[in-house]
């Protein structure tokens, strides 16, 4: 059986030149498609999360990476009003 750690398999996800994909954070989320974030409760995806919306709404630099600036939507369903 063939071992590949996650890092080799997200460099080779990155090296890819064989296709164009646009990003909202370069190299993180794309433009299109779908995106997750999967961690334990207590763990910081939400707080990640909203960091990141706030610098693609702001079109600046997301820990060194380039954004895309768009719009943005927040559906918060964790709490209940």
């Amino acid at each position: 059986m063939l071992e590949i750690s996650e890092e080799e398999i997200i460099t080779k996800m990155n090296d890819r030149t064989d296709c164009d994909i646009e990003y909202l954070i370069e190299n993180v989320i794309p433009s299109k498609g779908r995106y997750a974030i999967i961690g334990m409760a207590g763990s910081g995806k939400t707080t990640l999360v909203l960091d990141q919306m706030v610098h693609v709404s702001l079109g600046t630099d997301w820990m060194g990476c380039k954004t895309n600036q768009g719009k943005i939507l927040w559906l918060n369903g964790e709490s209940i009003l």
